[in-house]
């Protein structure tokens, strides 16, 4: 909730002039949220939504693409609130706009975003039925179906799901290819193709599709709905080629990605956490620093039998990468970062202790009480804040908090960065 504004406890000898009431709801819907979705959708105005079931990162990937997709099919992103995937279950869901500044991402973009809570009423009771469309059903090469998701349950929704055709996938030809194609999915919601699309594959006039899984509750098989499109998954969606987001050509971070800034209030937060980890004053200029994400957790499955001591990084591989960002500012840049926050999920003490022994600076969320204070979600944001503030940044191979994290620094810092790899003794050798 926003807190009172000063002016309210001020009294005016002239009474001020009459304010221009802001609009109480988008105008890209009908009005305030109703109880069934498709009430409040404007009949000149078509949607895009996904569902995010990737781990909160992965999440965030998915909603920037979503955007994108709906910018090239000319239609209004609708986000759902972020699910718990990555904590406890039971905390409550958040949505984007409560992490990022959406509406200077409206304005600076020109795109058309909205939330489901300005469609649907949040405590609406209703489940809606709709048919959407599976990425995951046709890219997954284990199979089994379209991707398990809590936020169509969280927007009380119960979709029927039809594969993409085939030719969506980056490399139709390729089992093991998980990626889909922007504009075969933008295709879709385009009248002849998706036309062509649903009679090929069945569809024409009574829409009865084998291939479409049936809904959770009522077991409808509904056909992908046009007037509100939606995905079950948009984490490996690319327009060229796979894991785009490592590259910087990649198109849903140039026109979107790179225009989600944080929350003017969570970067406060975030400031006021690292200005007391520099011994800084509130007044006080936050210096250049590098920042440091070590990923370790669940990243093990992919250590093929190898011990954690084996398999991870050491610290010096981050001290060696470290110094190379700080020499790389200083002769480039001409910036002196000495200061270097370091980041983790790593739990071992012995682990923290060789961080404090280099010197590095760390922010304990359990000491802090971060989550207490300010909600589960609380210490996962603030790091990827602290890692964004940094003007050189050091991460983990293959995690896409590190990669994230990375494209902010370079974006909005002009920073430097490297990543640590892993896997196997000496994998950061060089």
């Amino acid at each position: 909730m926003e807190p009172e504004s000063v002016w309210s406890s001020l009294n005016f000898s002239k009474q001020p002039e009459p304010k221009v009431e802001e609009p109480l709801w988008s105008p890209w819907v009908v009005g305030k949220p109703t109880r069934h979705f498709r009430d409040n959708l404007r009949n000149d105005t078509k949607y895009v939504t996904a569902w995010a079931p990737g781990g909160w990162t992965n999440d965030v990937m998915s909603y920037f693409n979503i955007i994108y997709l709906a910018s090239i099919s000319n239609r209004v992103a609708i986000l759902p609130p972020f699910e718990p995937s990555h904590m406890p279950l039971d905390a409550p869901p958040m949505t984007f706009s409560e992490i990022f500044d959406l509406p200077r991402l409206i304005e600076e973009t020109r795109m058309r975003v909205i939330e489901f809570w300005d469609v649907k009423d949040p405590q609406s009771d209703s489940v809606d039925d709709i048919g959407c469309w599976s990425t995951w059903a046709t890219a997954n090469p284990s199979g089994g179906g379209a991707r398990p998701s809590g936020n169509a349950n969280i927007a009380k929704l119960d979709p029927s799901y039809t594969p993409v055709p085939r030719d969506a996938k980056l490399h139709p030809n390729l089992d093991g290819d998980w990626h889909v194609k922007f504009w075969s999915l933008a295709a879709l919601m385009y009248p002849d193709y998706r036309k062509q699309m649903t009679q090929e594959m069945g569809f024409p006039d009574a829409y009865d599709f084998n291939a479409t899984i049936p809904s959770q509750r009522h077991q409808h098989t509904l056909p992908p709905d046009d007037h509100l499109t939606c995905f079950d998954f948009m984490y490996f969606v690319s327009a060229s080629r796979g894991l785009e987001y490592e590259y910087d050509y990649s198109p849903a971070w140039r026109s979107v990605g790179t225009y989600a800034r944080w929350h003017p209030k969570l970067l406060e937060l975030a400031e006021h956490y690292l200005r007391r980890a520099f011994r800084l004053s509130p007044a006080e200029e936050i210096p250049p620093f590098v920042s440091v994400h070590a990923r370790h957790g669940e990243f093990t499955m992919w250590c093929k039998g190898l011990p954690a001591k084996e398999c991870f990084a050491p610290l010096s591989a981050y001290a060696r990468r470290v110094k190379e960002v700080q020499d790389e500012l200083r002769e480039k840049k001409g910036i002196t970062a000495t200061k270097v926050l370091f980041t983790s999920d790593e739990t071992d003490p012995e682990w923290w202790a060789g961080v404090k022994e280099l010197g590095w600076i760390s922010i304990n969320h359990d000491d802090e009480e971060t989550e207490d204070r300010y909600g589960i979600w609380y210490s996962v944001l603030l790091d990827a804040i602290f890692q964004s503030l940094g003007t050189g940044f050091v991460g983990t191979d293959r995690s896409t908090f590190s990669l994230i994290a990375r494209r902010r620094v370079i974006d909005w810092s002009g920073g430097v960065w490297r990543d640590v790899k892993w896997g196997r003794p000496g994998a950061d050798d060089h």
